[in-house]
């Protein structure tokens, strides 16, 4: 009689064993769903971002002369081709010169143009709309625009 209670008890902990890594399974795979089918929406919302910013770069006679790339904007990768070529000529544009009201005329338009690559960056970033907090964390952890993670 007590083996058999035993054998009993086994097989219902065998039972329960078996359904909790099943539900842990479908849970896993529920989330990992949910994840995948974020990712995959924030990365067309992304191309979309990446594609209204190229139009936008390839029509600023700042870059380059109006329309010369405006072909290239379509396929989102060639979009962030044109974008890391107006960010090159951006951060390696030469020092001011000319008169002062020229050199004041060519800052404020280097700074418009760094304000608006930091908008696209922010855009950019929020198309995925995901954030990674985690307990000891102060807040959540976004990903910078040099590609290291640091709370915010």
């Amino acid at each position: 009689m007590p083996d058999t209670q035993a054998g009993q008890r086994f097989s219902q902990l065998v039972g329960r064993t078996f359904r909790l890594k099943i539900s842990v399974l479908v849970l896993l795979l529920v989330a990992l769903f949910v994840l995948w089918s974020t990712l995959t929406a924030g990365r067309q919302k992304a191309e979309h971002v990446d594609q209204e910013f190229c139009h936008q770069l390839v029509n600023d006679s700042y870059y380059w002369p109006t329309g010369l790339f405006a072909s290239f904007c379509e396929p989102f990768y060639s979009a962030r081709n044109i974008i890391h070529m107006a960010r090159h000529k951006h951060d390696y544009d030469p020092a001011p010169k000319g008169t002062s009201s020229e050199v004041e005329a060519q800052l404020h338009q280097w700074t418009q143009h760094l304000e608006q690559s930091q908008e696209y960056d922010q855009k950019r970033r929020s198309a995925y709309g995901i954030d990674l907090s985690l307990p000891y964390a102060k807040g959540p952890i976004r990903e910078s625009g040099d590609g290291v993670c640091g709370g915010s």
